[in-house]
């Protein structure tokens, strides 16, 4: 019995080969017919031949494989009796071509038969389609109006829930349910019953599987569905299996919030702990979207997209899921009015649009207010004044505006005042007075203004500024040299390097000072009748071993550096995440594998990460290790969960360095998890959004 599960296994792979043979000989035979060339004929034939054979080996192997088990139920049923009648059917249609050959004469049925014969495969096809997908597979990804068409409940309807009955919705069935329905049904339903396991209703979730309770209450470690998630992809038993959509980590969250809370399928949210995390998870799913984001906007065509790129248009999509676009033209010395007035074929989706550094004219700026829908503007270092800034009053979804180093004066407020929607405004070095900028703040309270002064916006308190810490490198392998330095007469710094606050009881900056350990410089300046400084800070990393990666995820095309070399060059990364000096992952966590050589003593990792909520780049939200000495049995040794940001920050980079036990090994596997979508303070909340990295390291 065991070798007739062994070749059933192979049904997938032969299952294509009578669907493309059957359709070969269709197209035989249709252009044969059309032609009138009967020399086409014995062509026919063979492909109905193959299609006889293949057909009948496909059957008998998909017969082989129903009897492991796992399938059951009607759509098994329809799927293995329609793939016997399509069996037969090839018999049938082979001896009616054959006849045909032999008598030489037409045979008013045999085309017609041919054609039903088409149907019966692909009806037998779908059926193995849902057995495999899921019975929703086609419909799943279906807009909403077809799907009420089609009398299938929206899965996504808690996305309407008023934010005021949020304490009285249930928690299984408006929070939970959803997430087994769009994640394990598909494996677990009356026609497919992986594990004997039924995830479709509260009664199969209550029975179990073939190995008991799926979920114990008030133990969500100790719950084999969560344990499953939590494995890596490649193992055998991770679920959802690698190739199906993944469980995300907030879809984890509330999951284990869940059995936490009893696992009860009646308990509501009002009835239930909710720790700030978990709270500002379901807020975010029934809080309906925002300004430009309420709108219903279509993705452009990628035929048109492409029309408009080859125009010259630096135009690009945001993320792979949104309709959204960004051009960027930053650092253009030439761009001319019309390439501007192209931007208004993708009006609707155009959000962010980057001027920065480049030739923009006020008379440019004309061709801007024909794009209504723009979140984002930049035209920092350019040569705007007070007259350009006039076209953007019609902008009422803009939220972000970056004026540094412009020619723009106090004159230009009265438009910024027009801007509704505006939440972040740069105004480094212009020449719009202390004044102003206060009278600005009071009409609009909640606008966050940054003119370059680190401490209070309208200049009111005198606090000095931190020391700049200067070296050459952050990564090294035998010493490094550190300077600080601060344009300031008569501040004095004063440093730590055990990673705690600093303070002038602290060791007193005199001259550049070496390391030879991995360390964390945090410094102050200190000046008397001044404010004390921020701190600064600068994470410095020895290097103890020089890695090999052999095996990475793949990252974005327009994000993948020099390849896996990126992580083990020692190379970092600027805040600049267009220098190809980093990996980008849309909506996706990176996993990679590291070999040392050799078995070595292991006790660390460090990643380097970039953060840039206005390009939606986050930190990580987790960080996983395993451990090898073969490269096939690993063994957990890491398994951290960070805190993402609470607000919007400037671009900054962080070294996430995280030890555990030491331990030999030769191989570490390595699972850096993106916060996969944007947090719900973002912009956009929800969607989809990037994790950067340049460096894993292992110490």
């Amino acid at each position: 019995m065991e070798f007739l599960h062994f070749i059933g296994r192979f049904h997938p792979l032969v299952l294509h080969l009578p669907i493309g043979f059957l359709l070969m000989g269709v197209i035989l035979e249709w252009w044969s017919r059309r032609t009138n060339n009967a020399q086409l004929r014995p062509a026919v034939g063979i492909s109905l031949l193959a299609t006889m054979v293949s057909a009948i080996f496909t059957a008998g192997l998909g017969y082989f494989l129903s009897l492991e088990g796992g399938y059951s139920g009607t759509i098994l049923d329809w799927h293995k009796w329609l793939g016997f009648a399509f069996a037969v059917s090839s018999i049938v249609l082979y001896w009616l071509h054959q006849n045909r050959i032999k008598t030489d004469k037409k045979q008013a049925y045999f085309f017609p038969f041919l054609l039903f014969s088409v149907l019966l495969m692909s009806v037998a096809g779908h059926y193995g389609g849902m057995l495999t997908h899921g019975s929703d597979f086609l419909t799943e990804n279906a807009p909403s109006p077809i799907k009420k068409l089609l009398g299938q409940d929206d899965p996504d309807a808690v996305n309407e829930m008023d934010l005021s009955e949020l304490d009285s919705a249930v928690v299984f069935t408006n929070f939970i349910q959803p997430i087994l329905k769009a994640k394990c049904t598909s494996c677990h339903n009356p026609g497919k019953l992986k594990g004997e396991l039924l995830l479709h209703s509260i009664e199969g979730i209550k029975k179990g599987g073939e190995n008991g309770a799926v979920f114990v209450a008030h133990k969500p470690d100790e719950s084999p569905m969560t344990q499953r998630i939590r494995l890596p992809k490649e193992a055998e038993e991770h679920m959802p299996p690698d190739g199906k959509k993944q469980v995300t980590e907030e879809e984890l969250a509330l999951l284990e919030w869940w059995v936490e809370q009893g696992a009860d399928f009646g308990k509501k949210v009002g009835e239930c702990e909710q720790p700030e995390k978990i709270r500002t998870i379901l807020e975010a799913k029934v809080k309906p979207p925002n300004g430009i984001y309420a709108l219903n906007i279509s993705k452009i065509s990628d035929r048109k997209l492409a029309a408009i790129q080859d125009e010259g248009i630096p135009l690009f999509a945001v993320s792979r899921e949104s309709p959204f676009l960004e051009a960027d033209f930053s650092a253009k010395k030439d761009i001319n009015p019309d390439q501007l007035r192209k931007l208004k074929k993708s009006s609707d989706q155009l959000i962010q649009l980057d001027l920065s550094r480049s030739n923009c004219t006020d008379e440019m700026l004309a061709e801007v207010k024909n794009l209504p829908h723009l979140t984002h503007l930049n035209l920092s270092k350019t040569k705007i004044t007070n007259k350009g800034i006039k076209h953007l009053q019609g902008l009422k979804y803009l939220e972000y505006l970056n004026l540094y180093d412009t020619g723009v004066n106090d004159s230009c407020l009265v438009v910024i005042q027009q801007m509704p929607g505006l939440q972040r405004l740069y105004l480094w070095n212009t020449q719009i007075s202390k004044e102003g900028i206060a009278q600005l703040q009071q009409q609009m309270p909640t606008l966050m203004i940054n003119n370059g002064e680190e401490d209070d916006p309208t200049f009111a308190s005198a606090q000095l500024k931190p020391p700049m810490i200067l070296t050459s490198k952050t990564l090294f392998s035998d010493t490094v040299n550190v300077n600080l330095k601060l344009n300031f007469s008569g501040a004095k710094f004063y440093y730590t390097l055990d990673g705690s606050d600093p303070d002038t009881n602290s060791i007193l900056y005199t001259k550049p000072f070496t390391l030879d350990q991995t360390a964390t410089v945090k410094t102050i300046s200190h000046k008397p009748g001044w404010s004390l400084s921020k701190v600064n800070e600068q994470q410095f990393i020895k290097v103890k071993y020089q890695a090999k990666v052999v095996n990475l995820t793949t990252p974005n095309e327009k994000y993948a550096g020099k390849g896996a070399e990126t992580l083990t060059d020692f190379s970092k990364g600027t805040l600049v995440f267009l220098d190809g000096a980093w990996l980008g992952y849309e909506k996706k966590h990176l996993e990679t594998v590291l070999d040392l050589g050799a078995p070595k003593e292991v006790s660390r990792i460090t990643v380097s990460a970039l953060e840039d909520s206005n390009s939606w780049i986050f930190f990580p939200k987790g960080l996983r290790a395993w451990v090898s000495k073969d490269g096939k049995n690993y063994q957990p040794v890491l398994s951290k969960t960070f805190d993402g940001s609470t607000e919007p920050n400037d671009p900054r980079i962080q070294n996430f360095s995280e030890a555990f036990a030491t331990t030999t090994a030769r191989f570490v596997k390595v699972k850096i998890e993106s916060a996969l979508t944007t947090p719900p303070w973002h912009a956009a909340p929800g969607q989809p959004c990037w994790l950067f990295v340049d460096e894993v390291l292992v110490e």
